[in-house]
């Protein structure tokens, strides 16, 4: 395996998933590490929402500055973790330490703003497609005509207006929760055969589950970025790398149950003050289930 000094997460495509949703190369440039020089998260999306270079971004998504901090901690507990070959406990501990070498549940739901941003945009994007019908969401966000389009390609430009770019790690997390949470709604609706107008059937709960999967898929992203240098460094092969990896994706998503039976998803202005504080709180809450 190999040593190098910063880690994008987990790289190369799947074949079980379309274009859209593949990684985009193997993340920002090597210098841009996704840590401070002192070990702390990477700032660049935080610096950018608070000289506010952007766009889109609700005013509330600009958060304070989230000071150093050093992962050494979370580190120890997931090279542990990984030499024992996982399973186990072993994962609770590690999430534990890296919820709190991050600052705890609050200021990591704040570090995260271009996570925060994209599930807005996803459920502001799904809640019209569940309100006013595909064709009138799709133009509202720039798609314009779809009749005729195929599924795949429609979802490739949905994910482009929904995420960023991926120009830092953080915005690369979010780009990624966005594919993944929109593969999941292309599987749910079998888009690889049906007419992509089944989307017009999306009720609330189909919502509340896209949104719930692009938070768990987020911080899974952002976990690796920030940790998995310890899979690479010290998993014994490629194969043992990816089943940790799955190990902890697996862990995320089955501790990430959030209870959003109290939002109405459908009515939220999600990118409006109300729904960023409503996004905010998911994500405290997320970071809040892993640090318990």
């Amino acid at each position: 395996m190999g040593t190098s000094s910063s880690y994008g997460g987990p790289t190369g495509r799947n074949p079980l998933l379309p274009d859209w949703a593949q990684p985009v190369g193997d993340g920002p440039a090597a210098p841009d590490s996704g840590q401070s020089p002192e070990g702390g998260p990477d700032q660049t999306g935080v610096d950018q929402a608070l000289d506010g270079n952007q766009p889109g971004t609700p005013a509330s998504n600009q958060p304070q500055a989230v000071p150093s901090v050093s992962f050494r901690g979370a580190k120890s507990s997931m090279t542990q973790y990984v030499n024992s070959g996982g399973g186990g406990g072993g994962i609770g501990r590690v999430a534990r330490h890296y919820v709190g070498a991050r600052g705890g549940a609050g200021r990591s739901a704040q570090a995260a703003v271009s996570g925060r941003a994209s599930t807005g945009r996803l459920g502001s994007f799904l809640s019209g497609v569940a309100s006013r019908g595909l064709d009138t969401a799709a133009r509202e966000i720039g798609l314009g005509n779809l009749e005729g389009r195929p599924a795949i390609a429609v979802f490739a430009e949905i994910a482009n207006r929904l995420a960023p770019s991926g120009a830092t790690l953080e915005e690369a997390a979010a780009r990624r929760a966005v594919d993944d949470a929109l593969y999941a709604l292309y599987k749910k609706f079998d888009l690889g055969t049906a007419d992509i107008s089944s989307l017009n059937n999306m009720d609330a709960d189909t919502i509340r589950d896209a949104v719930e999967a692009s938070v768990s898929a987020y911080i899974y992203h952002r976990w690796l970025q920030e940790l998995g240098d310890r899979i690479e460094e010290n998993a014994i092969t490629t194969d043992e790398a990816v089943r940790l990896e799955k190990e902890v994706r697996d862990y995320v998503e089955h501790t990430v149950r959030l209870d959003l039976r109290d939002v109405d998803v459908l009515r939220l202005n999600w990118e409006g003050p109300e729904g960023s504080r409503i996004v905010e709180r998911i994500y405290r809450e997320a970071y809040g289930l892993l640090e318990s």
